[in-house]
């Protein structure tokens, strides 16, 4: 009995279609390294939801503290990493001006030369690190999100955006 139900999921277009995309989706949720195990780019996240929900949330900038950090190992002798909304969207169909969005680096480990301003992260390639070679240790750049203010005119609604980062080496 067994062996007829394998043979039969063995033969089926059905079963062929479900095991490749079981294994494309464990594949597309592994961890992906920018170049080799020697030189790549990793992030790692601590977003959360803002509410906005007085007068002063709505007319002041919010500040996430520490929202995020990349990690980098380069033996290339400079590199550059770029930040880019790539998906803005709401829950009631207006969407926010790409301008709403801010980086400001907090800090690097272990300590080195950076870019400490805040930088805008808007729907071109920003440049957000430019680096030297870290001689196979890796270092950490962290980083606080700054969003808004919206304002009066912006309607209620859940509002979301995806930001992508990449790095080149030279």
């Amino acid at each position: 009995m067994l062996r007829q139900f394998i043979d039969m999921f063995k033969n089926s277009k059905i079963s062929r279609l479900l095991f490749t995309n079981v294994i494309l989706f464990i594949v597309g949720i592994r961890i992906c390294y920018c170049q080799d195990l020697n030189n790549y780019l990793t992030i790692s996240s601590s977003i959360r939801n803002v509410n906005l929900n007085n007068v002063t949330a709505l007319e002041t900038e919010q500040v996430q503290a520490n929202a995020f950090s990349i990690t980098i190992q380069s033996r290339h002798n400079t590199f550059s990493v770029y930040a880019i909304i790539s998906y803005n969207s709401s829950s009631n169909g207006y969407v926010l001006p790409l301008n709403m969005y801010a980086v400001k680096l907090n800090n690097v480990a272990p300590s080195r030369t950076a870019n400490y301003s805040k930088i805008p992260i808007t729907g071109n390639n920003q440049v957000i690190i430019q680096g030297v070679r870290t001689n196979n240790q890796p270092v950490t750049y962290t980083y606080d999100m700054y969003s808004g203010p919206v304002g009066f005119d912006t309607p209620p609604g859940t509002y979301n955006a995806t930001i992508i980062f990449t790095m080149t080496q030279q």
